[in-house]
C-alpha cells in the first residue's frame, strides 16, 4: 500500500483499542474501511485526494498520489483518469512538459476510442512541441489527423502539421502535408496553397510559387488569403523581372501604405524608362 502521508491510517491504529470499547467494534471498523478508501490508491476514489492537493496548493504531492493510482488501481478508467490529472497537474501547474507528455504516452495506451486516441495525440504533438521535438511533434499531429480524419478539428491538425514542418526546415514534408490538407480538406484548399507557395519560394522555385499563389488567389474569398496571395505572387513576379505586374498585384495587396510604398519606390526605381 502507498505511505499515507496524513497519517490517517497510523493514527487509527493508535487509538483503536479506546474507540473498541468506547464506540464500539462496527464504528472502528467503519472508520478503517474510511481511512483505507481515502489513503489506498486503489480505492475507486482515489484520484480525489490527488484532486483536494491541487485545489490545496501542493501539485507536486497531488502528482505523486495520481502516479500512485496509476500503478496500482485495478479499475482502469480510474487509472486513465489519473494519468490525464496527473498530465494536466504537470503541464499546467509545475510546467513540465516533458513529464506530462509521458503520462499522456501511457494513457493513450489505455484509449481505445479512435476520437479520444485523436485527441491525444494531438495534446502529445503539442508537448512535443513545447519540448523543442518539431520532427516528432509533426509525427503525432498527422497520426492524430489520419486517425479520425472526420474530426472538426482534422484540418486544423494537418494544418498545424504542415506549418510546424515549414518552420523546421523540413521542406520536403511540409510540400507533402500541404497538398494532403488541400485534397483531404477542399475547403482549405486556398490555405493549402498558400503553404505550397511558401515553400517552392524558399526552394527557389519561383515559377511554381507563383503559380500557386495565383491558384490560392482564385480559391478564396477571405480578404487576408487574398492578399497573402497577391503579395506573395507580387514577389515572385518582381523576381522574375515583371516589374508592371508585381507593382499591380502589389497594389491589390491592400498593404499598410508604409509598407506598399517602401517595395513599390523599389520596383519603380528600376522600371525601364520610357
Amino acid at each position: 500500500m502507498q505511505p499515507d502521508p496524513e497519517g490517517l491510517l497510523a493514527v487509527l491504529a493508535h487509538v483503536a483499542p479506546r474507540f473498541t470499547t468506547r464506540l464500539g467494534m462496527t464504528t472502528v471498523l467503519a472508520l478503517a474501511i474510511s481511512a483505507f478508501i481515502w489513503g489506498s490508491p486503489v480505492s475507486p476514489v482515489a484520484v480525489w485526494r490527488g484532486d483536494l492537493l491541487v485545489a490545496s496548493g501542493r501539485p507536486e504531492a497531488a502528482v505523486e498520489a495520481y502516479d500512485a493510482v496509476a500503478r496500482s488501481n485495478p479499475f482502469q478508467s480510474v487509472q486513465q483518469s489519473a494519468l490525464e490529472r496527473g498530465g494536466n497537474t504537470l503541464a499546467m501547474d509545475l510546467g513540465d512538459v516533458h513529464g506530462a507528455r509521458l503520462r499522456f504516452e501511457l494513457l493513450l495506451g489505455l484509449t481505445a476510442e479512435p476520437r479520444q486516441q485523436a485527441a491525444l495525440l494531438e495534446r502529445i504533438g503539442g508537448l512535443l512541441l513545447a519540448e523543442g521535438d518539431e520532427a516528432n511533434a509533426v509525427v503525432r499531429l498527422r497520426e492524430a489527423h489520419d486517425l479520425f480524419p472526420q474530426a472538426p478539428e482534422a484540418a486544423d491538425r494537418l494544418t498545424r502539421a504542415a506549418t510546424i514542418a515549414a518552420h523546421a526546415g523540413d521542406l520536403v514534408q511540409a510540400d507533402r502535408l500541404w497538398r494532403r490538407l488541400g485534397k483531404k480538406h477542399p475547403e482549405r484548399t486556398a490555405l493549402a496553397e498558400l503553404g505550397r507557395a511558401d515553400v517552392a519560394l524558399r526552394q527557389g522555385r519561383i515559377q511554381d510559387a507563383l503559380t500557386a499563389y495565383v491558384r490560392a488567389s482564385d480559391h478564396t474569398f477571405d480578404p487576408d488569403l487574398a492578399a497573402a496571395a497577391k503579395f506573395g505572387s507580387s514577389i515572385c513576379l518582381e523576381r522574375l523581372g515583371d516589374l508592371e505586374e508585381a507593382l499591380a498585384d502589389l497594389d491589390e495587396a491592400e498593404l499598410p501604405s508604409t509598407v506598399f510604398e517602401e517595395r513599390a519606390e523599389q520596383m519603380r526605381d528600376r522600371l525601364p524608362t520610357r
